[in-house]
């Protein structure tokens, strides 16, 4: 998964470890209704007004990264019916010589 990468109020790049979390944080200490409430964060040492402009960003994060990480699960699930396809009958047959 890549990074999601959120500036403080300082305009400093911060890497946000676990976007998952960090959005879930969000919701649960920095809003009201559902809306930024315009609060304070602070991540190490960083400071990070909470608007409706960075949970968007994360938010937007975190949907294109389940649309990659649904395209690839999907991508190895094909994969292995392939390979059951071609080497399921070759499995059966080396199971049968080998009996």
């Amino acid at each position: 998964m890549k990074q999601l990468i959120i500036k403080d109020n300082k305009e400093k790049a911060i890497f946000v470890d676990d976007p998952y979390r960090f959005i879930q944080h969000l919701f649960d200490f920095h809003t009201s209704n559902g809306e930024a409430d315009l609060s304070l964060h602070e991540k190490i040492g960083h400071y990070f007004m909470i608007t409706k402009k960075l949970i968007e960003e994360a938010n937007n994060f975190i949907g294109k990264n389940k649309v990659e990480i649904k395209y690839l699960i999907e991508s190895l699930v094909q994969g292995v019916y392939y390979f059951r396809s071609v080497f399921g009958p070759l499995a059966q047959l080396v199971r049968a010589l080998r009996s």
